[in-house]
């Protein structure tokens, strides 16, 4: 869970850093600049563009502080996840169709099984007090969640309301939940103080559906003006679909990159790096030492280099999107030679422009899969059912 919601922040930092580096806002800017003159280049163009930039910024200014909002509230409390079960909770019981109030609630058990597989209460106590305090400083008072009728969450102890919601929910486990429901029945639900956090959560969503914001208008406009982008360079190699927000294709080369002056990175890696970061016990980075005597040994089969070594990884300018993970990397010819599964620091921004002399997707070659599952799995058989090229 910290590793994923580490991998998000992350995200987000590199595109940050990314679209100030490229100069994003400014490019779109240009580009905004350009389009509005060429439709005003005809007249048939501005009656059908004209108006297109404007009415996005519209869109945009009207929706900004519900879209402020919305991070703000799934970003902060939302993420606390004694509120998530209990959401669960409810959300389960409605899709039952029994009138039973039993059976619902055991149907409602049953659904958090997930949930509760690897959940640690005093760890989220944790977090929902730091949740909480930051939700509080930097969100508007208008949009606060209700957590005391007499108090507003600036007249709280906000650590002390914590511990108090830790300490008597029953949905903190499921052992309690159920015991719970078999002793208390409905009154789990009408009583628990999770039940005040959760419900207060959801109205915060529903206030947001409810904020005003022509969104629809918006991604219409989105849609013209990407229809007069096409027709605007139209011949030129400058534009693909994105498919409905998923990637189908993308092409580029193997190529070594400089992301800043005196640095630069090659465009292949060996094992040889995976033993320099190695952390004997540490569950980030721990070798096996199957992988560890099969390196030392240099027992690499027909995998390795000319040189000897094992490689591992590559970098190539294919565009790389969320979803991309496991796609084929396939040659000239057809033939797949890697993996594609990340992007390097500077590809953060690649959703919005995409810039090859610094933007790299990271691929696993697919010389070291052949060695993990021949040489470090012992499944080499699996090899002879392919067609393997050499």
């Amino acid at each position: 869970k910290y590793a994923s919601s580490s991998n998000y922040s992350k995200n987000c930092i590199g595109v940050r850093q990314a679209a100030a580096k490229l100069g994003i806002v400014e490019r779109a800017r240009q580009m905004e600049a350009d389009f509005n003159s060429w439709a005003a280049e005809k007249e048939d163009r501005q009656k059908e563009y004209g108006e297109v930039v404007d009415r996005i910024k519209t869109g945009v200014d009207s929706s900004y502080m519900k879209d402020v909002f919305e991070k703000q509230l799934l970003g902060s409390i939302y993420q606390i996840e004694l509120a998530k079960i209990w959401m669960s909770f409810i959300q389960s019981m409605s899709m039952m169709a029994e009138t039973d109030t039993l059976q619902m609630m055991e149907f409602g058990l049953e659904c958090l099984e997930e949930d509760y597989k690897d959940y640690s209460p005093e760890t989220d106590r944790k977090v929902a007090k730091a949740l909480l305090a930051w939700y509080r400083d930097n969100v508007n008072p208008a949009m606060w969640i209700c957590l005391d009728e007499e108090k507003a969450l600036d007249e709280m102890d906000l650590d002390a309301y914590v511990d108090s919601l830790f300490d008597n929910s029953v949905f903190t486990s499921a052992e309690k939940l159920s015991a719970a429901i078999h002793e208390g029945g409905a009154d789990v639900l009408r009583k628990d103080p999770a039940a005040g956090l959760g419900a207060g959560v959801v109205n915060s969503i529903m206030m947001l559906y409810m904020m005003s914001g022509d969104d629809y208008a918006q991604r219409n406009s989105q849609s013209l003006l990407m229809k007069g982008l096409m027709e605007m360079k139209k011949g030129k190699k400058v534009l693909y679909p994105d498919a409905n927000f998923t990637m189908r294709l993308t092409w580029g080369n193997v190529r070594s990159y400089e992301p800043r002056d005196g640095v630069f990175y090659d465009y292949y890696t060996t094992m040889d790096g995976i033993m320099e970061k190695d952390v004997p016990g540490d569950p980030e980075f721990s070798v096996p030492s199957r992988l560890r005597e099969l390196y030392e040994s240099g027992d690499f089969g027909e995998y390795a280099l000319k040189d000897g070594r094992m490689p591992v990884c590559f970098l190539s300018t294919n565009d790389i999107t969320g979803g991309n993970s496991g796609s084929p990397v396939l040659n000239a010819d057809g033939e797949l030679i890697g993996l594609a599964f990340d992007g390097n620091w500077e590809a953060m921004s690649g959703d919005i422009i995409f810039e090859d002399t610094l933007q790299r997707c990271i691929n696993v070659d697919i010389r070291y899969v052949l060695f993990v599952v021949d040489k470090f799995g012992g499944a080499g058989y699996l090899l002879d059912e392919m067609d393997m090229v050499r």
